[in-house]
């Protein structure tokens, strides 16, 4: 199935309106632009740019739906971009773009060594589709599998990329498999890697002039009858979205080096780019830019500021099926706002980078983001009142330093953990974090090389945590827990609330709280742990942690074996002050350790975990 290719661009009229000098100035000049449908919008935006008296004043667009064959390229002060109020949509040029398979229905695949089907559901094992309705599952056998489907007879030295979306099911992680593209005789391939977190889609832009290899030859570009995935592990479930053929324009809409100038009322769907090609991106010192209600879909980003840029705003955008971010804040920028925005189906749906400091995140709704819902790599962000789903991988990520968050309700259904810590994050202060369900654990302070250090976490509730029956607690790691301290320092956790770990997992041994893999010098504070499936907390491998006035409460009944706190016999130095306890499967306290201490131990009967301890 491919788009019809729309080649007729006429670029109609322009009416002007042009208010003159006023109060000592210039106001503002406002430009109508008029364009038939099926007509390159982008042209016709470019040259009323260039015709603003002194470079400044609104653009103003019809409603309607038009295509984009070139990219609206903004600079100066004060230029102003304005869709309909009835709606105006802007699509990827259509002439650039040829849908080889939505991969929607199986007709037309066959499989060697492997099973076929049509996926329009999700589940545990099941991602979203990132383009039309389902995708292709091949399930394979015993041994090495291809899957191949034949096609009219295509042209892809017409288009520059050939897009390819891939995802992986809850299986060992194989190695690479290869696409390939056959004219008959011969056979180019593409070798392809993966996302390493399961259900993951990835995205592949392959150079039709540049595959991995060849069999017999390259074949003729020009005449390809065939396309196909090959070399697919045995005992392996993989999952194949939309085959395209495209030719990346660059982004929709460019500032540069703009100064409070603004991008509003928009729709905007763009192309599948694995590249660099944000539907809109500011750069090269834009300042104080304003986007607002702008809706986009595709492109490799949605929304980019990127540095150095400063003090821009997206007020109320929405970004979706972006093939790496929905939103992000790149490079050397600051003090950027994004107020209310939503960041849907995209890889991640919002991305802080290294470099971003300073910038404000309040009220971001983030919904079944493939890798994470937002994700803070950078320093001294400050993040408000998030609304974080995810379905099989993480919620809110933070990298970063001296980064605040506050007022999180997030939820990972049957993936990774809902808050993650991760990779030596230190110094961030969190507060009011409300994580109603999480696959993994609920907060996570572990993974990486470097420890997680000095990072102070406040009023934090966890429910329902290590709820996927894939998600389990062995004594290696750290899923399904409430909280996870795994090679985490000097972090002080105070009004902790863990109800229900692991309740819903069939796999045995997910404590309300580990501490192990080296983690040191923490202090936790008014803690309860109520019905957790095994121990209500476990240390091992750990030194030199604090734990005051904690209550423990129906721990590992269903289990029967689990403590409601144990310190192993590698545990040095615990100070445990404090401890009420009730009801749980295995006793109150369990110390094995020679150098820890216990103060203040005692079983209450018929404790309540929401009253301190009398």
């Amino acid at each position: 199935m491919s788009y019809q290719k729309t080649r007729s661009f006429q670029f109609i009229s322009f009416a002007w309106l042009i208010f003159g000098y006023a109060g000592g100035g210039w106001a503002q000049s406002a430009v109508n632009v008029s364009v038939k449908p099926d007509t390159d919008i982008g042209a016709a935006v470019n040259a009323a740019i260039i015709s603003l008296p002194n470079k400044m004043g609104t653009i103003q667009l019809p409603a309607g739906s038009f295509i984009q064959t070139s990219p609206i390229k903004i600079s100066g002060s004060n230029v102003h971009v304005v869709g309909s109020s009835s709606g105006t949509t802007i699509k990827y040029n259509p002439a650039k773009y040829n849908l080889l398979d939505s991969a929607d229905l199986v007709d037309g695949w066959r499989a060697a060594g492997a099973g076929l089907s049509s996926l329009n559901a999700f589940g545990e094992d099941h991602p979203d589709p990132m383009e039309g309705s389902a995708y292709l599952s091949v399930n394979v056998g015993a041994g090495y599998a291809r899957v191949m489907k034949s096609i009219p007879v295509t042209n892809f030295t017409a288009f520059t990329k050939i897009g390819v979306w891939y995802a992986l099911n809850l299986t060992n992680a194989p190695g690479p498999f290869e696409f390939f593209v056959s004219d008959g005789a011969r056979t180019a391939f593409w070798s392809l890697t993966p996302a390493s977190i399961y259900a993951t889609w990835k995205f592949g832009g392959l150079d039709p002039s540049k595959p991995s290899g060849s069999d017999s030859g390259i074949p003729d570009m020009t005449r390809i009858t065939t396309i196909g995935f090959r070399k697919l592990s045995p005992q392996t479930k993989y999952y194949f979205d939309a085959v395209s053929l495209y030719t990346p324009t660059g982004p929709a809409f460019e500032f540069s080096s703009c100064t409070q100038c603004s991008l509003e009322n928009l729709n905007i769907q763009w192309e599948p780019a694995a590249d660099s090609d944000a539907a809109i991106l500011a750069d090269q010192n834009t300042r104080q830019l304003i986007v607002s209600n702008v809706h986009t879909h595709g492109g490799a980003e949605g929304i980019s500021f990127a540095g150095p840029s400063s003090g821009n705003t997206c007020q109320g955008c929405v970004v979706e099926f972006a093939s790496q971010n929905g939103i992000s804040l790149r490079g050397n920028t600051s003090g950027n706002e994004l107020l209310n925005a939503q960041a849907n189906r995209n890889v991640v749906g919002i991305y802080v980078a290294g470099a971003a400091s300073g910038n404000t995140i309040s009220g971001a709704r983030c919904v079944r983001n493939d890798g994470a819902g937002i994700f803070v790599d950078g320093n001294s962000n400050q993040i408000t009142n998030p609304n974080i789903e995810t379905w099989m991988t993480f919620g809110l990520v933070i990298l970063g330093a001296h980064n605040s968050v506050s007022g999180v309700t997030a939820s990972s259904s049957v993936g990774e953990s809902a808050v993650q810590l991760i990779g030596g994050a230190a110094d961030n202060t969190l507060s009011d974090i409300n994580i109603l369900q999480s696959g993994g654990s609920g907060l996570d302070l572990g993974g990486g090389v470097k420890p997680q250090i000095h990072n102070t976490a406040t009023d934090i509730i966890v429910h329902n945590s290590g709820s996927s029956s894939w998600h389990g607690g062995p004594k290696a790691s750290s899923e399904g827990r409430g909280l996870c301290l795994c090679n985490a320092k000097d972090n002080t956790i105070t009004r902790l609330r863990i109800y229900d770990t692991a309740q819903k997992s069939t796999v045995p041994g997910a404590e309300g709280i580990i501490v192990n893999n080296g983690s040191s010098g923490n202090i936790l504070e008014d803690v309860v742990i109520s019905n957790a499936r095994h121990e209500g907390i476990t240390l091992w491998d750990a030194s030199d942690n604090t734990f005051r006035n904690v209550r423990l409460v129906g721990n590992g009944m269903r289990e029967g074996g689990g403590a409601g706190i144990r310190i192993d016999s590698g545990t040095k130095n615990t100070i445990l002050e404090n401890v009420c306890y009730w009801m749980n499967g295995g006793g109150g306290v369990k110390n094995l350790s020679q150098s820890s201490i216990v103060r203040n131990a005692k079983q209450v009967p018929g404790l309540n975990p929401e009253m301190p301890c009398q």
